[in-house]
């Protein structure tokens, strides 16, 4: 699978009770934090501390080749660690 780390993205914050997403979606929702591309998307999620990771995802259009929009913590990591991603 060819990605396209230099499409757009945004990462998005969860609002949560005690450092975890809650179960009631529609009376809490996510905000953006970062705008730019998925690799830059990617890299501040990284930065973010682990315990708090699980509150952040990316979303991307499909021009990113992902064959989803909307990227939770897994996938994040796996794009990370693949061999093809830009750490520059």
């Amino acid at each position: 699978m060819s990605i396209k780390y230099d499409a757009p993205a945004s990462l998005h914050k969860w609002d949560s009770v005690s450092q975890r997403r809650p179960g009631d979606v529609q009376s809490f929702g996510s905000r953006i934090v970062w705008e730019g591309t998925l690799k830059g998307c990617v890299h501040q999620f990284l930065e973010r501390p682990k315990a708090q990771q699980a509150l952040y995802e990316i979303m991307v259009g499909e021009e990113a080749g992902l064959g989803k929009t909307i990227l939770g913590p897994d996938d994040v990591v796996a794009i990370a660690e693949r061999e093809d991603f830009p750490t520059g």
